[in-house]
C-alpha cells in the first residue's frame, strides 16, 4: 500500500517536469546538430578557396 502511495506521489511530481526536461534535452541536442548541419552546408554550398 505504501509503495502505491509513493509511486503515485512520484508520478505527480515527475510528470509535470517531463516536458521541461524534454525541452532542455532537446535544446542541448539541437545546438550541436544545428552547428554540424550549418558547417556541412557552408562547406558544400560555399566551397573554400583553400
Amino acid at each position: 500500500m505504501a509503495f502505491n502511495i509513493l509511486n503515485a506521489l512520484a508520478i505527480s511530481i515527475i510528470e509535470p517536469l517531463l516536458p521541461t526536461a524534454a525541452a532542455v534535452g532537446f535544446s542541448w541536442l539541437a545546438v550541436p546538430i544545428g552547428m554540424t548541419v550549418a558547417d556541412v552546408l557552408t562547406r558544400v554550398v560555399l566551397p573554400s578557396p583553400w
